[in-house]
């Protein structure tokens, strides 16, 4: 990936980015995310959550309307925005802000990173992440990591992908480089009659790695599941890991 990651997430991380993915992630996948999300964390009506990384909102706004009051925390000023306009009432409390430096400490019953959300940095940020988490979870907290299973999806790694809204196009380039574990991604766009490309990357943990990470930043205990919430298995193509924090 070329210039600093956090340019290149403020490039990637527009709102074009709820343009090619809204439709692909609302509707029935959008059920299935909250479902889970109440499941994994065992949430409760009244529960103070974080959604960090939150995009467009598609997960903060539901679960604010349905009893939790829930903080929606994203770098991207546009994605905010679009998740504002489409608050419920009472909303989310929106911020802005880098991950790497959050500071809300003991304010939250769980934290979520849904959908790829963690990874965007080089390893030893991406522990200050969690670190920070760890810090701003209430005692017996919980994080909740959705992402891809890699010791599943590796073996028939797709190095395309292709999305169409309308006239416009999302064009995908991806590789995997195994001696940094990262897949470096570069987009071709054509929005309107703007046409462009840039370039990110996100480091793809598998599981065991994940789980150590998580234990190295503090969790006191750290379960992993499938997407179905099932025990997690080499032909899952995602998983999710609780982590809780020590309850003393």
């Amino acid at each position: 990936m070329t210039g600093e990651p956090e340019e290149a997430l403020r490039l990637v991380f527009d709102r074009t980015y709820a343009q090619f993915w809204a439709t692909e992630l609302g509707g029935e996948r959008l059920e299935a995310d909250l479902a889970r999300i109440w499941a994994a964390c065992q949430l409760r009506k009244g529960m103070s959550v974080l959604d960090l990384g939150c995009a467009h909102g598609r997960i903060a706004n539901r679960l604010a309307g349905d009893g939790l009051a829930v903080t929606a925390f994203d770098q991207s000023a546009d994605l905010l925005a679009l998740a504002r306009a489409a608050a419920p009432d009472p909303p989310p409390a929106f911020v802005q802000g880098d991950m790497r430096a959050l500071d809300m400490p003991g304010c939250f019953d769980a934290v979520l990173l849904w959908f790829s959300t963690f990874g965007y940095f080089d390893d030893d940020e991406n522990l200050t992440v969690l670190k920070r988490v760890l810090c701003s979870l209430r005692p017996g907290g919980s994080l909740a990591i959705e992402t891809r299973n890699w010791d599943r999806i590796h073996r028939d790694f797709d190095r395309w992908s292709v999305r169409v809204n309308g006239d416009d196009l999302l064009v995908e380039r991806h590789e995997f480089v195994p001696a940094t574990g990262r897949q470096e991604t570069e987009q071709f766009l054509i929005v309107g009659d703007c046409r462009y490309q840039r370039s990110y990357f996100l480091r793809r943990y598998t599981c065991a790695e994940l789980t150590a990470m998580l234990r190295g930043a503090g969790f006191a205990a750290v379960d992993v599941y499938g997407e179905d919430l099932t025990p997690l298995s080499v032909e899952h193509e995602r998983f999710i890991a609780v982590a809780r924090k020590d309850a003393a």
